[in-house]
């Protein structure tokens, strides 16, 4: 389901999408679309009514809107819709029409409107997949991948090229794009996703969304412990809610890493840590992963922010020493400062 407006109309409409499931049948072989629209109080007492409907030779898994159109997969297709002059289908003379497809992959569960003319979309078993949206012909192609097989949950796009999506073993998953267009500005299907950052959260997220926790602080752009806006919110089948925040830089990220680090193991001195936390944050493949040690499934590219708050609440004199202990020149209120900033984000 997913809310949108459509080319040269001003109404903003209800997508949902449908599937008919018969016992015989492995995976629906039809499906509908179904295009409503909102009603004010004086035309009844229904809500929405309904401005068009297309069926479709499969079970709809997403719907998203794309440059005034509409985005969806259907199976193991993608199809890209617009809102068309079509007399007679409905009653402002206006249709869903094809305008083009792409056929491929397992099962295509999750799509994602990335920037500009980009497309993500996430497979029951192929990852994710980056597509690039040509409108003269329309065509939908494949430009980079997520080389690991991994059935995905929710993703969300950072950035032009950097995404972020969950698995169905409890890990959250940053890529980042390696290949770019060259001069002639085609675009090269065998570019990579490379896993950037993996970390096993513990939770079977469902919806990555962007946005944050109530009014978030001013804080003063410049200063080396802001953060970027574009945070993303996550949601798991539990209830439970989280959130992941892009850091300033580099720097940033490894004052955090150590200052974490330094936490665990004054923690683990004090018999405070239970779990062995590598084990547990390291990247999940299945039944038996915590025993896999390879460096591939090792989790990087993240800060835990549960562990890193943890030394807020420290005894003053143990914060001073962790933090003249590491191997960087800090000073401990601005320390303080940056940790109880991140803290108070959520």
């Amino acid at each position: 389901m997913a809310s949108l407006r459509l080319a040269d109309d001003p109404v903003e409409y209800v997508a949902v999408g449908t599937a008919i499931v018969h016992d015989d049948e492995p995976e629906p072989n039809r499906g509908q679309v179904l295009l409503l629209s909102p009603q004010t109080p004086d035309e009844g007492s229904k809500c929405f009514s309904s401005a068009a409907s297309l069926e479709v030779p499969g079970a709809v898994y997403a719907l998203t809107p794309f440059r005034g159109m509409l985005l969806g997969c259907v199976n193991n297709r993608i199809y890209l819709w617009s809102w068309s002059d079509a007399a007679g289908h409905v009653d402002n003379g206006r249709a869903l029409k094809e305008v083009c497809r792409h056929t491929g992959g397992t099962i295509s569960l999750l799509v994602s409107a990335a920037m500009d003319d980009y497309v993500l979309v996430g497979d029951l078993m192929r990852s994710a997949t980056l597509f690039h949206y040509s409108s003269e012909p329309p065509k939908l192609d494949p430009v980079a991948s997520d080389e690991h097989p991994a059935w995905l949950t929710a993703m969300e796009t950072m950035t032009e090229t950097s995404f972020l999506f969950s698995d169905d073993c409890s890990n959250l998953v940053t890529l980042a794009r390696q290949g770019e267009e060259n001069s002639g500005g085609r675009h090269h299907a065998g570019d990579v996703l490379t896993r950037v950052g993996q970390f096993h959260s513990g939770e079977f997220v469902n919806r990555l969304q962007r946005g944050t926790f109530g009014q978030q602080p001013k804080t003063d752009l410049e200063s080396a412990n802001s953060i970027d806006s574009d945070s993303i919110v996550w949601a798991s089948v539990s209830g439970a809610l989280g959130l992941v925040l892009p850091l300033k830089g580099q720097q940033q990220f490894e004052r955090l890493s150590l200052l974490q680090d330094a936490v665990l193991r004054e923690l683990s001195s004090l018999g405070k840590v239970v779990l062995p936390y590598d084990e547990w944050r390291n990247h999940w493949a299945g039944s038996g992963a915590t025993s896999v040690t390879s460096s591939s499934s090792t989790h990087r590219g993240f800060i835990d922010g549960g562990l890193l708050e943890l030394f807020l609440s420290l005894p003053h004199e143990r914060q001073a020493a962790l933090v003249q202990s590491l191997p960087m020149e800090l000073e401990l209120q601005a320390v303080l400062q940056e940790v109880e900033g991140l803290a108070q984000l959520h």
